[in-house]
């Protein structure tokens, strides 16, 4: 399921980023991420579907290291979801995106900067694939620069666009790992309580 969940949020923001050859005003650049981000969502569902096998092959070799060990007779099978039963997390999936648009949306709207929609949901997509490619947890740095370059370009001042990026991320993850550690730390010490007893 989580790969599901991932790999259809990959899908919708590639298609997203990608609708914006044709609507913005776009460099070299930015296609070039699209074109690569395409290629790795092609190479991961490839991989995903022919799993199965390149386990079993890998096993060959896999016996030769010492400290593996591994039944070479049994063979290993990948259950994937059939497409409507995968069509829920697709759905829930779309659906959370779109309520992130309209988040960062309300964000600048918070600042008295009213953006197109659209636009600012294509740079929203095109910062979480930069933040991807980056494979730094969380697109820390790189996720944030470029939208808020990316909101600049379509006419907000420089201060004013780092702003919205920085509340906008504040609320949508440092926030929630503030709550998720709190809310941890209480579990924590409650499921102690309990073991004592």
């Amino acid at each position: 399921m989580i790969f599901y969940e991932r790999f259809f949020e990959l899908f919708i923001l590639i298609s997203i980023a990608a609708s914006s050859v044709f609507l913005l005003r776009v460099e070299a650049t930015t296609i070039f991420i699209i074109e690569f981000s395409i290629l790795i969502l092609a190479l991961v569902f490839i991989t995903f579907y022919k799993l199965d096998y390149f386990i079993n092959l890998s096993k060959k070799y896999l016996v030769k290291v010492p400290f593996v060990s591994i039944d070479q007779e049994e063979e290993i099978v990948i259950q994937k979801l059939s497409l409507w039963r995968a069509a829920p997390v697709f759905v829930i999936t779309f659906s959370s995106l779109v309520l992130e648009f309209i988040r960062i949306w309300i964000v600048a709207l918070a600042f008295g900067i009213k953006l197109e929609f659209i636009e600012l949901s294509i740079c929203f997509c095109l910062s979480i694939i930069i933040g991807l490619i980056s494979q730094i947890p969380l697109g820390v740095g790189f996720m944030e620069g470029s939208l808020s370059l990316m909101i600049e370009n379509m006419g907000v001042p420089s201060t004013t666009s780092i702003a919205i990026v920085m509340a906008d991320r504040m609320i949508s993850m440092y926030l929630v790992l503030i709550v998720g550690l709190i809310v941890s730390k209480l579990s924590l010490n409650e499921l102690s309580e309990v073991l004592d007893e």
